[in-house]
């Protein structure tokens, strides 16, 4: 005598879809497709992309609406996004920033270049964007990018950590260590020459072009943000709620001869500049000697001004 299949397993695919969308989460998908190979195979090789459209959408902002940081757009046609691959990468990526002992070493660099994305593409303001949303939950607090028990972290590694960390903003814990730390590396002069054009980039042959060295813009990052402050319970200004781009509905007008243009780059509005230095004769006297002696960037005679411009 066989058993019959239990009530759910007898449900047509399109009910099975409409239940799997009323779940509060798709990270219940994972599990719940690890039950049997009915359901990992309505879950997995749904007919089309309708489940996985919807479940991505719900979850993160859709890439057809998402720009570069060049303002250019990311994916303008449907027919060009896997959105059952990106989501599950997306989710895995999230679950190892929580639990960075979930990593295995080959998910490492993946991890980190799955969560960049995410970060660096984003949809203009005023659009509040779920990507933000969905790397703040993932990165709050201790995880993925202070983790190094069990592994060392290779360049690429630290790179795609600094990166994160100056699109995410301040993370907590950064204190007055942190901070010198960061202002040594930014008043070094050793790492500015005419071989990195004098800016925070990493020495390449002139026939290649300049590689950002984000450990570097991380540093400055740290040395100016002190001086910004944030919104009462809101976000650091220097952080990744500021970081899309301005959407047209937000720009102003250019006059011009011809009449009115749209500012279709979206720069237009006010502009602030922020920068902070210290004396001229300190920052000889921090780089006479080497190794350089941070004593001085905590003298009491240590003076560093700040400067915020608006145009």
């Amino acid at each position: 005598m066989t058993s019959s299949p239990a009530p759910l397993l007898r449900l047509p695919p399109e009910i099975l879809e409409h239940l799997f969308l009323l779940l509060p989460s798709p990270c219940i998908l994972s599990p719940l497709a690890q039950t049997c190979h009915h359901l990992r195979s309505a879950i997995y090789s749904p007919p089309d992309t309708h489940l996985w459209r919807t479940l991505f959408l719900r979850t993160l902002d859709d890439p057809r609406t998402c720009l570069t940081p060049l303002g250019l757009p990311l994916a303008p046609h449907a027919a060009q996004i896997d959105w059952q691959t990106r989501l599950t990468a997306a989710l895995r990526a999230s679950s190892i920033a929580r639990s960075p002992k979930l990593c295995q070493p080959h998910e490492r660099t993946r991890t980190l270049e799955t969560l960049v994305m995410l970060a660096r593409n984003l949809p203009p303001r005023p659009r509040q964007s779920k990507n933000v949303a969905f790397l703040n939950e993932a990165l709050d607090g201790p995880g993925l990018l202070e983790w190094e028990e069990g592994w060392e972290p290779g360049e690429q590694e630290r790179q795609m950590r600094a990166r994160l960390r100056v699109i995410v903003g301040l993370e907590r814990g950064f204190g007055a260590n942190q901070l010198i730390a960061a202002r040594a590396r930014v008043y070094d002069m050793d790492r500015y020459s005419r071989r990195n054009a004098y800016g925070p980039f990493f020495v390449q042959p002139d026939h290649k072009p300049r590689r950002v060295d984000w450990e570097q813009i991380r540093a400055v990052h740290h040395a100016v943000a002190v001086y910004v402050g944030g919104r009462e319970g809101g976000p650091h200004p220097l952080s990744s709620a500021f970081a899309q781009l301005r959407g047209a509905e937000e720009t102003e007008v250019d006059k011009e001869k011809e009449g009115e243009v749209e500012d279709w780059a979206g720069v237009g509005g006010r502009w602030r500049m922020l920068f902070s230095f210290m004396d001229h004769r300190a920052l000889m006297h921090f780089n006479h000697t080497r190794p350089l002696d941070t004593a001085l960037l905590v003298s009491p005679h240590f003076f560093e001004a700040s400067r915020a411009i608006g145009f």
